[in-house]
């Protein structure tokens, strides 16, 4: 009975954060999801360079490629993600199929063919031209590394996508993906700058 009492303060201050971010996402979706992201590649790639590549905050930490991965995850990534899930998904399905049924299944193969390679692609190119503003380099990069990352996202995200299609609102699919996102981020992180 106590420790009831003591979690509902709490309780009631998640409750209250989460109807606030579900009211933002409804009524400011670009923005929300946008400061969203923003906030998600900060702790992504402080993660990889801190915990992972070992660097000190105050010695060897790269704040400019924080600073690029910002910049693609919110100004690129969450609008596009938006237009996807909200627009372009139920379009593609509405076109194959009248069955409802399948739409999960429709968004889940368009998403990994269309939406997948294609954000691989821009990741890759923007997250090396941003390094020296290199045409070249980047599209070295992007036949360099495409491969490899599009067969270990194969390995991680048709799950995720399939449920996300299947029991998530649309409003919180954004957030749905950038939640277990968050840890593809750290790979994507590592990827890209350490391989």
């Amino acid at each position: 009975m106590l420790r009831n009492l003591a979690l509902n303060p709490v309780t009631n201050v998640f409750k209250t954060m989460f109807n606030k971010y579900s009211n933002a996402l409804i009524e400011k979706p670009y923005k929300t999801k946008m400061l969203t992201a923003a906030v998600l590649t900060i702790g992504c790639d402080g993660i990889c360079q801190t915990v992972i590549e070992k660097k000190k905050l105050t010695k060897n930490y790269d704040y400019r490629r924080t600073l690029n991965l910002i910049l693609i995850g919110t100004f690129i990534s969450a609008p596009l993600c938006h237009l996807w899930y909200m627009k372009g998904a139920p379009a593609i399905c509405q076109a194959v199929s009248k069955n409802t049924k399948l739409y999960p299944y429709i968004s889940m193969v368009a998403d990994q063919t269309l939406i997948a390679t294609g954000s691989l692609s821009v990741f890759l190119f923007l997250s090396e031209y941003m390094k020296e503003f290199k045409v070249n380099d980047a599209t070295h990069n992007v036949k360099r590394k495409f491969r490899h990352a599009i067969m270990a996202n194969w390995k991680v995200w048709p799950p995720i996508i399939l449920i996300n299609f299947l029991i998530i609102p649309p409003h919180f699919r954004v957030f749905f993906t950038n939640f277990i996102g968050f840890f593809w981020g750290i790979y994507l992180s590592y990827f890209q700058y350490n391989t």
